[in-house]
């Protein structure tokens, strides 16, 4: 199986092709969370895929504002942007589980839902649920983790990831749902067996059965996608580091600036690409890392620049 570069190892190859030193000067358990120190003369800055984060311009309190999906949606939508509309759990209001699952008893939901967990930015603390009885089973576990979390709508619309590093957008690019194609002769359950369980969502591939009126036992017709997967990941049906459509880009980075950061990685919903009306947030990300793109576009050139940008930025380098 093939080994594809972390961050701090795409940022060790960026620093080298610039001719400048880079150093480990800290060793973490897990070697994407190292910390490397990048220098040119007396100048230095640390970077890591953890703590101090990949971005040297990046303030602290923008990383703040975007982990936190409920209060970067409440300030995005405060200050004019789409967000998706949400209900926010706060669990710390709550006395009791029983209180907690009462209270949501007694509101009217929209279903299906999506639960997301309001830190962080593991998508597998994402879940759907179809009705209040799952709702308040999910509730029950993020009340034991003290996880406040949001009640979303599921939006079925083209995303994309759009980010900005020091003013400009550096890449766009679709996201799908994980997906088996049908061959005509198997059925959808025997598709999924080759998928490794630790990359399928049970209770998402039960409402796409739902959605879709099949059954594990389907024979899947030839050519038919089945998703098995609510969280999108990248893809190339639109992959662009240059030539961003103009109205993308006069969008993302007004709200870098609006913002006042430097660096912003943003999740959205775009149904009309030339019509920012239409765009909906779905998050931002302060630390967004780009070393998927070997993997999942096929694009080690272009992860690689980016950071070559960075450093040229920080130390001013022609």
């Amino acid at each position: 199986m093939k080994k594809y570069l972390s961050n701090t190892g795409l940022y060790k190859v960026a620093a080298k092709n610039l001719g400048l030193k880079v150093e480990q000067v800290h060793k973490k358990q897990r070697p994407k969370w190292e910390v490397l120190m990048i220098s040119h003369g007396r100048k230095f800055f640390l970077v890591s895929g953890a703590k101090p984060g990949l971005f040297p311009e990046a303030r602290k309190w923008n990383g703040y504002f975007s982990d936190s999906k409920m209060l970067s949606q409440k300030v995005l939508s405060k200050i004019g942007y789409n967000t998706i509309p949400s209900k926010d759990i706060l669990v710390s209001d709550y006395s009791s589980e029983r209180v907690l699952t009462k209270h949501l008893a007694s509101k009217k939901y929209t279903y299906p839902s999506l639960i997301k967990r309001d830190k962080g930015q593991n998508a597998n603390n994402i879940a759907i649920v179809e009705n209040i009885k799952q709702l308040q089973q999910v509730a029950r576990k993020h009340y034991l983790t003290k996880s406040s979390f949001m009640i979303q709508p599921i939006l079925d619309q083209d995303e994309y990831r759009v980010l900005v590093v020091n003013k400009k957008v550096v890449l766009m690019h679709s996201k799908e749902n994980r997906f088996v194609v049908g061959d005509g002769t198997s059925t959808i359950s025997q598709l999924l067996d080759a998928i490794p369980n630790i990359k399928k969502d049970s209770v998402f591939e039960q409402w796409q059965h739902s959605r879709q009126g099949t059954k594990p036992t389907t024979v899947l017709s030839k050519g038919k996608h089945f998703d098995f997967h609510l969280t999108k990941i990248p893809s190339t049906t639109f992959y662009r580091t240059k030539n961003i459509p103009a109205e993308v880009r006069k969008w993302a980075l007004q709200l870098a600036d609006d913002m006042s950061t430097a660096v912003v990685g943003i999740d959205v919903f775009i149904p009309d690409l030339h019509d920012s009306k239409s765009y909906t947030i779905i998050e931002i990300n302060n630390n967004p890392g780009v070393h998927y793109l070997e993997k999942d576009c096929n694009d080690l050139e272009s992860s690689i620049k980016i950071y070559e940008m960075v450093i040229k930025n920080f130390f001013k380098l022609k």
